[in-house]
């Protein structure tokens, strides 16, 4: 268990302990505590904060977005109807900047963050502005998923470009940003580099505040854990939002008529239901698909939604299909009008979805900062997205659970068909099912 700024988490850091504001650091050889030394250690941590004001913005704001992808947190900010600038913005893809031109009425170029220099960031007038910089460098090298090669210095991995953000705060002098805004997946926490980019911060006079926040948590249907770290330059307190109750679930969010093109074939059915033991993987016990008319919660929406069995797939009346590029964006909290703007391929689409940050969690960090009433802005928001597509015709089609004539006992053995089936041990045969059998799994 680890505490940061003013939290408690459950991720592990290194081998210590690290304290905002007063650089307080409790080395200690174990990383779990009982709830006696918890509440010790919040009560030194209290006694030191007492007297610290907590952080509001009170000045406009100029937004500068580093690894800005299509511009989650200007679109965060805009959800909250607060003025700001797009004072600068860099990212490399150039599809994704394609993207947030588009979404933001702007008209960046790409640019590569290892030719940037402070200087190219033009921050000046700092009595007048509140410069809020974010950078939420990329996951390939630390997401489960990804690479896992690390952010180490000099390493040359993707995710190593966060210290590319050092030189530039280094270059910056004494003219840095007053917010630093971080995401990025869990497994940060754990990397070797984490405790010395947290006290590089800190030595440059920022106090930092770290939790883990999950999606499903702030009124979208995704379940999807990141790490935000708010870093404030001064000896300030930021609490971060308190989760929010879930209204909508995620078959509020789908299509109920979609192209035959987002269907799986057989053969990738056949592939993602294998239930063969490969030393200890098997690949067919991570298939969840979602019901199209229960689907309550969905997995992580990710850049290749038909890579993995873990991904989220879809039964309906034609047979397991993947998540379009539409219910993908909208479960990043990204609304049909801007949707409608996109303007690269299905896969360029997908990418960017996956690699983006939902926004209500924006609203809500960001909320706190501003002082506002963003709970109500946040349920405004989705209601949104919800009225954005009404139930088609289509729903007519579906029987709800109960309505055929099949006892109970047949209705629900059909229903969990694929939920509940049987993952042999490696002397058992290796059984898949086809569409035409996953279809009647649902539909009686």
């Amino acid at each position: 268990m680890k505490f940061y700024g003013n939290r408690f988490t459950t991720n592990t850091v290194g081998s210590g302990i690290v304290f905002g504001k007063k650089e307080l650091i409790i080395k200690c050889q174990s990383t779990i505590f009982c709830e006696k030394e918890v509440l010790i250690i919040q009560t030194i941590f209290d006694f030191l904060n007492e007297n610290i004001e907590d952080f509001r913005i009170k000045k406009p704001i100029r937004l500068i977005e580093l690894f800005a992808g299509y511009g989650s947190q200007a679109m965060a900010l805009k959800m909250l109807n607060v003025p700001f600038e797009h004072h600068f913005v860099c990212e490399v893809d150039p599809y994704a900047i394609k993207t947030y031109n588009a979404f933001h009425q702007t008209n960046f170029e790409i640019s590569d963050i290892t030719k940037i220099h402070g200087d190219d960031l033009k921050i000046q007038e700092r009595d007048r502005f509140d410069y809020i910089l974010t950078y939420s460098f990329p996951c390939t090298d630390l997401s489960l998923m990804g690479k896992q090669k690390g952010m180490a210095k000099g390493s040359n991995t993707r995710s190593s470009l966060l210290w590319e953000v050092e030189r530039i705060l280094k270059e910056l002098g004494d003219d840095l940003p007053q917010i630093l805004v971080m995401e990025n997946v869990p497994q940060v926490l754990k990397e070797s580099g984490w405790n010395e980019w947290y006290c590089f911060l800190e030595k440059l006079g920022y106090s930092n505040y770290c939790e883990v926040l999950n999606s499903k948590d702030y009124f979208i249907p995704q379940n999807r854990e990141r790490v935000f770290m708010v870093s404030i330059l001064g000896d300030y307190n930021y609490t971060f939002p308190p989760t929010m109750e879930l209204k909508y679930h995620m078959k509020d969010f789908l299509e109920q008529s979609v192209d035959q093109k987002y269907y799986i074939s057989d053969k990738l059915l056949k592939c993602l239901t294998d239930t063969n033991d490969r030393n200890g993987f098997i690949r067919g016990k991570l298939f969840r698909p979602h019901d199209l008319n229960t689907a309550y919660i969905s997995w992580t929406i990710t850049t290749a939604p038909r890579g993995r069995a873990a991904d989220n797939f879809i039964i309906d009346v034609k047979g397991i299909r993947i998540l379009t590029p539409k219910e993908c964006f909208r479960l990043m909290g990204i609304q049909d009008t801007y949707i409608a703007k996109l303007n690269v391929s299905n896969t360029q689409a997908y990418k960017q979805a996956g690699n983006s940050i939902v926004v209500t969690v924006l609203m809500a960090v960001f909320g706190k900062m501003l002082d506002l009433d963003y709970e109500e802005k946040i349920k405004d928001m989705t209601k949104n997205i919800i009225k954005q597509h009404p139930k088609t015709k289509a729903d007519k089609i579906f029987k709800p659970l109960g309505a055929s004539n099949h006892s109970l006992e047949e209705r629900e053995k059909r229903r969990f068909f694929v939920r509940n089936r049987k993952i042999p041990n490696k002397t058992e045969s290796v059984c898949h099912f086809t569409v035409d059998q996953l279809k009647t799994s649902r539909f009686c």
